[in-house]
Parts: structure tokens; C-alpha cells; sequence
């Protein structure tokens, strides 16, 4: 059985009155859930929207079914029930769901959050930007969007035992700028050196609220 490590971090965006990112980690039974949000800014409601929506899911759990992995469906009806709310309010989510035992990894991704795999060889991106092509900032789905199905909320496979990276655009976008100090970074084998390291590369420069989610697994 192979160990999950992790380490999060959030940072308010130096353009930003408040952070309206949120990081969410679940160990249900036998899995890791690790669930990045990234409220949209121009909503000023859409930190309390996440906040409803999480407590909404929480409340949803006791339907979770270990050999269906039902995730979808309690998603799904958690979103509705804030729906119902009427708060104005959007976000991106981006969710990994690891196994420790059954060697499962699932992702889903809803709106211009991140996941990447990653070793000391590569990092990929794994997930597609739901945003246009000429207006990234204007978002195609997201949490808050009434014609969101149950299909949005299905779950993809990815290959188990990886490195998996979660995390907001205001993250990513300076990744995309220092990439190999960022690339250094995260191999480190220590985790809280990682946190350190970022959060030196980012300091004064994040625009935007950065938050991320990093997993290894351990063997």
C-alpha cells in the first residue's frame, strides 16, 4: 500500500481585498479527496457560495457508496441545493479523489483550475480551461451555472501513483512564468521546503489569489 502526502497553500492576491480561493481535503473510508475552489472575483458573494456548497456536499456524504463511487451524484445534488439559494455567487472547481488500497484516481475539473501530473522528468496538464479562447477571463462552466447536468460532474481515470498537482489561475499563471524554478520546487522531497520555496517565488508577485494542492504518493 503506498502512502499519500500532501501539502496546501493559499495566498491572498496582492490586488485582492480578500481570498476568495478555498482548498477542501476529504479522507472518506478508504480515499483522498482534495478539492481546489476559485471563487470569481467580479461576484461578491461567491466565497460564501463555496462555503454553502461545501457544507451542502458534507451533508450529502452519508449517500457516498464505496463501490459505485456515487461522488457525481452527491456533487451534483449538493449544487442544486445551493442553486436553490438564490446566492450570487460562481467558482471553478477543480477535485482529485485518490485510493490508498484500490488503486483508483479520479479527477474532475469545472472552470479554468488546474490539475497536472508531474515527476523530475515532466509536468503535464491533465485538465482543459473552460474559458474562450480570446476572453480567458470569461468562463464557459462553473459552479453557480444553472445548466449545469449531471454529466459536469462525472469523474474522469487517471493513472494512479503519480505526483498530481491541483491549483487556481493565479497559481498557474506565475507557474507559467518562473516554470523551472516552479519545476525545482516541487521536487523537492521535503514538503513543507515546497510550500517554503513557493511561497518565496511568489512572494510580491501574485496579482491574484494563488492557491494549490500538491500530492505524492510515497511507496
Amino acid at each position: 500500500m503506498n502512502k499519500i502526502d500532501f501539502v496546501v497553500q493559499s495566498i491572498k492576491g496582492e490586488n485582492r481585498s480578500f481570498n476568495q480561493d478555498h482548498i477542501e481535503v476529504f479522507k472518506i473510508n478508504n480515499f483522498h479527496l482534495f478539492m481546489v475552489f476559485d471563487g470569481v472575483s467580479s461576484m461578491s458573494n461567491s466565497y460564501r457560495f463555496i462555503r454553502n456548497f461545501i457544507e451542502s456536499f458534507k451533508s450529502e456524504l452519508n449517500k457516498f457508496d464505496e463501490y459505485e463511487l456515487n461522488f457525481h451524484e452527491l456533487l451534483h445534488e449538493a449544487h442544486n441545493k445551493v442553486l436553490e439559494e438564490n446566492i450570487e455567487g460562481m467558482s471553478t472547481l477543480s477535485l482529485l479523489l485518490l485510493s490508498e488500497s484500490n488503486k483508483i484516481a479520479k479527477y474532475l475539473n469545472i472552470g479554468d483550475s488546474r490539475i497536472y501530473i508531474y515527476n523530475n522528468q515532466f509536468i503535464e496538464k491533465i485538465t482543459v480551461d473552460d474559458n474562450l479562447l480570446n476572453k480567458k477571463n470569461i468562463l464557459t462552466r462553473s459552479l453557480g451555472m444553472q445548466d449545469l447536468c449531471l454529466d459536469d460532474f462525472c469523474l474522469s481515470n487517471i493513472e494512479p501513483d503519480m505526483n498530481y498537482l491541483i491549483c487556481t489561475d493565479g497559481f498557474y499563471n506565475l507557474m507559467e512564468k518562473y516554470l523551472k524554478k516552479y519545476f525545482l520546487a516541487i521536487n523537492y522531497k521535503n514538503l513543507r521546503n515546497i510550500a517554503r520555496r513557493i511561497h518565496s517565488i511568489q512572494n510580491g508577485k501574485n496579482i491574484d489569489d494563488s492557491s494549490f494542492i500538491l500530492i505524492k504518493n510515497v511507496f
